[in-house]
C-alpha cells in the first residue's frame, strides 16, 4: 500500500470512526454489550457487596489478625475464571452475533441499499479502502468497549469479594486478574472479527441488510440443525466425526476452546467430539478464518459490479 493510499486509508479511518461512534447502530451494540455488566453492577450493589462486607469482619472477629485478602483469593479467581462462561454463552454467542451482523451489516448492505455507496465510489479512493476502513473503525471501537467491559466486569467480582477490605484491597484485587481481562476481551473481539468477516461476505451479495443478518443467523442455526440430524439418522463414531467437522465451522467453539486454554490451562472440559479439541487448531481458525473472510469480501468489493 502506498504513502497515498496509506494517508487515504487513515483519514477515512479517522472520519468513520467518529461517524459510527454517534451512529444509532453502534450505540445500540455499545449499550447491549454494557447490558450484563450493568445488571452484574446493580445485583452487586444490592446483595453481593452488602454480604462480602458482612463476611470480612466475620472473618476478622473469628480469626483476629487473618490476612482476609489470602484468605478469599482462592475463591476469588475461581469467581474470576467462572466469566469465562459469559463470555462464551454472551459475548461469543447468539446475541452478539445478531447484533455484530446488524453494524456490519451496514457497511455495504446499507449503503448500496440507501444509494451513498454508489456516490461514495466515484469519489478519488478505492472501492476496498471504504469498506476497510469502516471495519477497522469498527473493529477499533468494539476493542475499546469489550475492554472498558471486561475490566468493569472483574472489578465487580473484586468489589463483591473484598469491599470490606477498601478500595485499595479491590484495586489490587483488580490488578491480579488483569490477565484475565486480556484473556476475554481478546477472544470477545477476535469472534467479533469473525462475525463481521462472514457479514461483509454476505453483504457482497445483497443490497438488503435483514437478508444477511439473517443469513448470519441461519448459517449457525443450519449447522446445530444439520448436527442434530446426523446424530438422529447416522449415530455412531461417523456422526461423531461429521459433527466435528461442523463444530470447526462454529467460531463461538473455537473460542471456547481457547478461553478453556488459556483460563484453566487444560480442554479437560471440552466434550470431545469424535476428535480431541486442538487449541492451535482453534486459535488458527479464530485469527485466519476472519482475516480470509473479510479479505475475500474486499476482493469482491474492488473488482466486481456491485450495482
Amino acid at each position: 500500500m502506498s504513502d497515498n493510499s496509506l494517508s487515504r486509508l487513515l483519514r477515512l479511518l479517522s472520519m468513520d470512526t467518529r461517524i459510527l461512534a454517534g451512529s444509532g447502530g453502534f450505540i445500540a451494540y455499545m449499550l447491549f454489550v454494557l447490558l450484563p455488566s450493568v445488571i452484574a453492577l446493580y445485583v452487586a450493589g444490592l446483595f453481593w457487596m452488602p454480604q462480602s462486607r458482612q463476611a470480612v469482619l466475620a472473618l476478622e472477629f473469628a480469626e483476629p489478625g487473618i490476612d482476609v485478602y489470602k484468605a478469599l483469593y482462592s475463591e476469588y479467581i475461581g469467581t474470576v475464571k467462572s466469566l469465562s462462561g459469559m463470555v462464551t454463552g454472551f459475548w461469543a454467542g447468539f446475541p452478539m452475533l445478531v447484533m455484530a451482523s446488524l453494524v456490519a451489516s451496514s457497511f455495504i448492505s446499507g449503503e448500496r441499499g440507501n444509494g451513498t455507496f454508489d456516490l461514495l465510489a466515484t469519489k478519488p479512493v478505492r472501492r476496498f479502502e471504504l469498506v476497510l476502513s469502516k471495519v477497522l473503525g469498527f473493529m477499533l471501537l468494539s476493542l475499546i468497549t469489550l475492554l472498558v467491559v471486561h475490566t468493569t466486569n472483574i472489578l465487580i467480582v473484586a468489589a463483591s469479594f473484598y469491599n470490606g477490605l477498601g478500595a485499595g484491597a479491590v484495586l489490587h484485587a483488580l490488578a491480579d486478574a488483569l490477565k484475565y481481562v486480556g484473556y476475554y476481551t481478546t477472544v470477545s473481539w477476535l469472534y467479533v472479527l469473525a462475525v463481521t468477516g462472514l457479514t461483509l461476505l454476505l453483504s457482497t451479495q445483497t443490497k438488503k441488510i435483514y437478508i444477511v443478518v439473517l443469513g448470519v443467523v441461519g448459517y449457525y442455526i443450519g449447522l446445530a440443525i444439520t448436527g442434530q440430524v446426523v446424530s438422529g439418522l447416522v449415530g455412531g463414531a461417523v456422526a461423531q466425526e461429521i459433527n466435528t467437522i461442523l463444530l470447526n465451522a462454529d467460531f463461538s467453539y473455537h473460542a471456547n476452546i481457547i478461553l478453556s486454554k488459556w483460563v484453566f490451562g487444560t480442554l479437560s472440559n471440552i466434550p470431545y467430539q469424535g476428535i480431541k479439541p486442538s487449541y492451535h487448531g482453534s486459535l488458527a481458525a479464530l485469527t485466519i478464518v476472519p482475516v480470509l473472510l473479510l479479505s475475500a469480501a474486499l476482493i469482491v468489493i474492488e473488482r466486481r459490479d456491485l450495482d
